[in-house]
């Protein structure tokens, strides 16, 4: 049996009164946009919770942040020795670093390195450590660098490569080109000019220089005569073409009395895709490369000498 509700005009009016008012355009497009806001912000809340591996942490090093070891540490949980080892592990074959030196760094104007997941402890200081490579030389020997990049214009370089002159560019090839790894019989260059400039840009070995010197475009083929030449000149290091009484490595020796037992000459011997030092040591001149690092009574005492550097 069906029972049936009357409801009285009132009635009726009241309940009319308390269904909701349809919403306008713009009140329908406010509650999706909170809707949807409130949906991103649950998601990315979620993502921060669950994020192993996401960028969702970003400091920034440089004067606007972090401008210590210390400070670095901090943010990153770890004892300050432990990041220091950590950042030198990453530096492999550089010259590794102490604490002032990653201070230095951090404090260097051009450093800024943004995002990177903090927990992710190894590759955050990977980030820095590479960031650290690619202003390494700038920051070791901006002179270096910035004369690097002119050198060719100079005088000094036009006269040594000088087609009519000393032509440089002309020497002896050997077919063999330096790469990525550190090759001892490809590195008689770096033995010579750490020889006449130690600590050449921070390096205390050869090998160490290597890397440094892969580190930029401009000096990365060290062992080119293009290349050799610009580095030598912007580092410094004067040269000549030798005379007639100076022309082979036992006439040169023969010129070089007691006042010149303190100097060191690089010798760029003609017919030859190699590079020495003449060295006073142990009472007499000896030559100095990556194959007699200790010293060597000259092996080719008569060959002719195309360039003599100081």
């Amino acid at each position: 049996m069906k029972t049936h509700v009357h409801t009285s005009p009132e009635n009726k009016s009241a309940t009319a009164n308390n269904k909701p008012e349809p919403r306008s355009a713009a009140s329908a497009g406010q509650f999706k946009d909170n809707r949807a806001a409130a949906l991103t912000q649950q998601k990315w809340q979620q993502a921060v919770q669950n994020c192993t591996s996401e960028i969702f942490q970003r400091i920034k090093i440089g004067n606007e942040s972090v401008t210590t070891v210390t400070r670095l540490a901090e943010r990153l949980e770890k004892p300050k020795n432990t990041v220091i080892a950590k950042f030198n592990e990453k530096l492999g074959n550089l010259p590794q670093v102490d604490e002032g030196k990653i201070n230095n760094y951090l404090n260097y104007k051009k450093t800024k390195v943004s995002g990177g997941n903090l927990s992710d402890y190894d590759q955050y200081i990977g980030r820095l450590v590479e960031s650290y490579k690619r202003s390494y030389m700038e920051r070791e020997d901006n002179n270096f660098l910035t004369t690097m990049g002119t050198i060719e214009s100079d005088q000094s370089y036009t006269t040594l490569v000088d087609p009519q002159g000393i032509n440089y560019l002309d020497g002896e090839e050997d077919g063999a080109s330096v790469g990525d790894n550190y090759d001892k019989n490809l590195a008689c260059s770096l033995y010579a000019i750490l020889a006449l400039k130690p600590g050449f840009l921070g390096a205390t070995t050869p090998k160490e220089l290597h890397y440094i010197l892969r580190l930029n475009p401009q000096t990365k083929s060290y062992d080119e005569d293009k290349e050799v030449a610009k580095i030598r000149l912007s580092a410094g290091l004067s040269y000549r073409a030798p005379g007639n009484a100076e022309n082979t490595v036992s006439k040169f020796m023969n010129t070089l009395g007691e006042q010149h037992q303190g100097n060191k000459y690089i010798i760029d011997p003609s017919g030859a895709a190699h590079t020495f030092v003449l060295k006073y040591m142990g009472g007499r001149w000896k030559q100095v490369d990556n194959d007699h690092p200790d010293g060597v009574i000259p092996t080719a005492p008569n060959a002719a000498i195309r360039v003599i550097w100081n």
